[in-house]
């Protein structure tokens, strides 16, 4: 089996157990309005430029997995993770 079968999800050797992730559902934009900040201070907080996290918002760019996962956790626990981040 290789990397692409298991990324292909029309290979009969795909995982077809694993139920896609809720991360890929998450919009840069709701996630961010949802905790209060503006596209400037999300990035920010991100770790970068207001530029590239526009494109994520404009859908020219996705984020990477550690990114959702960052956006996944300011999703569900905003206050402490933008706290945590901002100490950071």
């Amino acid at each position: 089996m290789t990397m692409t079968d298991l990324k292909n999800p029309e290979s009969p050797k795909a995982d077809k157990t694993r139920p896609a992730s809720p991360l890929k559902a998450l919009s840069p934009a709701q996630v961010r309005e949802k905790a209060g900040l503006s596209p400037v201070e999300m990035a920010k907080l991100l770790g970068m430029s207001p530029t590239g996290y526009g494109q994520w918002e404009a859908g020219t760019r996705r984020p990477g997995g550690p990114a959702y996962r960052l956006l996944y956790l300011i999703s569900v626990q905003g206050d402490a993770v933008i706290e945590a981040l901002r100490k950071a």
